[in-house]
């Protein structure tokens, strides 16, 4: 057990450093002067020995494998540069990832807790009128996107009824009643297409396990429905869910970029808008890492839980 956790976090490694250098060489690719981007309109006015003297403080003046280890070792170590208006970007990140976090969070539990059980259900009545409604709403939840979906949440729930806040953050840790009032809309929009995926993975799984012979046996020796479902039905269609529901994280944390900015939730999300339309390439590549540490530890906590669900794996 202990080996294969060893060994599956030692290949998400190569994995991280090769998204740091397509990051990192992308950033120097684009269109522009990161010198003027970095200092806005005084970067236009700049004397030669100026310039000369910002690119060496800034370390462009070194060759482009250098600059990439510093920025590397920098992003190991908690020293993420300077953004566009000459702050921390580790500092803004930090105060900013709060609201992400449980946004995501929030998301992601709500997409399993529904996704899962309608998925089941849809699986146990399968051609029924149940089935096609489950099924038809999850096929509309895939094919809508976040953003049209929040503008209806708010034209409904905030503009029509008033029920609920459309804009603005307060932590669940300092009210969590008033914290949960505004995360509503925006959780329902950044849940939903997980929780479509989900129900359709769960039908899929559950209908495939459900054709097993050794479950047409639990069944023919009287076992009851629900110690059937539950035992040797769920536990088993429950591995390619796990795959979609660990993904589903870091697809999540990319979606809140449209999430966040639509509902003005101060996060991640809508900090990458904000540092792409500005051209804060220091904080955009840092947020790419970010986004990528995320995905790609999502599937590593996906292949945890494989161990525990299905321990033949560990052999593997």
């Amino acid at each position: 057990m202990r080996a294969y956790l060893v060994r599956r976090m030692a290949e998400t490694i190569p994995v991280l450093l090769v998204v740091s250098l397509i990051v990192f060489m992308l950033m120097r690719l684009l269109p522009g002067d990161p010198i003027e981007a970095f200092l806005g309109e005084e970067g236009g006015n700049l004397s030669v020995e100026q310039r000369a003297q910002i690119e060496k403080n800034l370390g462009l003046d070194k060759p482009l494998p250098i600059q990439y280890v510093d920025w590397v070792t920098g992003l190991v170590t908690g020293d993420w540069g300077t953004d566009t208006y000459r702050q921390s970007v580790a500092k803004t990140v930090g105060e900013r990832f709060t609201a992400t976090a449980q946004l995501a969070t929030l998301a992601w539990v709500l997409g399993l807790a529904i996704g899962v059980p309608l998925g089941v259900i849809s699986a146990l009545r399968r051609n029924s009128w149940t089935d096609v409604g489950i099924t038809t709403v999850s096929l509309a939840g895939l094919a809508t996107p976040n953003f049209l979906l929040a503008i209806l949440l708010i034209l409904i729930f905030s503009v029509s009824l008033g029920w609920l806040p459309s804009f603005g953050f307060v932590s669940i840790i300092d009210d969590p009643v008033e914290g949960l009032k505004r995360m509503a809309l925006p959780v329902v929009a950044l849940s939903t297409g997980l929780m479509a995926a989900i129900v359709r993975q769960t039908r899929s799984g559950v209908l495939e396990v459900m054709a097993e012979d050794y479950v047409r046996t639990a069944a023919a020796k009287g076992l009851s429905r629900s110690r059937l479902i539950i035992k040797h039905v769920l536990k088993n269609a429950l591995l390619p869910v796990v795959t979609v529901a660990g993904i589903q994280i870091g697809n999540l944390v990319s979606g809140t970029i449209i999430v966040e900015t639509m509902f003005a939730i101060p996060g991640i999300g809508s900090l990458t808008l904000r540092s792409i339309l500005i051209r804060d390439f220091q904080t955009i590549q840092v947020l790419v890492v970010i986004i990528a540490v995320f995905t790609v530890m999502a599937n590593l906590l996906a292949d945890i839980a494989y161990v525990f669900l299905d321990p033949r794996i560990r052999l593997s």
